[in-house]
């Protein structure tokens, strides 16, 4: 997915907790910690009730730029 986004794109994730938890650490190695969200959707008739929603938005990489 990291190559098929563009900078700056935007990926919603909507999935059980542990898979959330599992993505979220890779999104920081990637470098897609510009802007990350969780929260829990409404229940509605296609839900589940143990889903998260992850929002995040993969940051564009510049040459030089020192990881923080």
């Amino acid at each position: 997915m990291d190559r098929i986004l563009r900078p700056e794109g935007f990926v919603i994730i909507r999935d059980h907790p542990s898979v959330i938890n599992y993505l979220k650490k890779y999104l920081i190695a990637l470098r897609w910690d510009g802007w990350v969200v969780e929260v829990e959707p409404k229940v509605d008739i296609l839900s589940r009730n143990d889903e998260r929603v992850l929002i995040a938005r993969k940051k564009l990489w510049r040459y030089g730029a020192t990881v923080s």
